[in-house]
């Protein structure tokens, strides 16, 4: 599964993820209990920094989807 992440370039974690990336070309994506997946692309734009994870944790997956669910206009 591939996820993408906007995030404003104020938010450290994001920067922090795409200089790592751009350093190394590679970065991990989670934190100290469960890899989510990898960091497979990173942009920069005026306001955001653009994460695409590919996502190799199964059970991260339903993370993921719960998120979605909840970003979704309610009616």
């Amino acid at each position: 599964m591939i996820v993408r992440i906007t995030s404003p370039k104020t938010d450290k974690l994001a920067q922090g993820l795409l200089e790592r990336f751009r350093a190394d070309g590679f970065c991990p994506f989670g934190d100290d209990n469960i890899l989510i997946g990898f960091i497979k692309e990173a942009e920069e734009e005026d306001e955001n920094i653009i994460l695409t994870i590919e996502v190799t944790n199964p059970s991260s997956m339903e993370y993921f989807c719960k998120l979605a669910e909840q970003d979704e206009p309610q009616p």
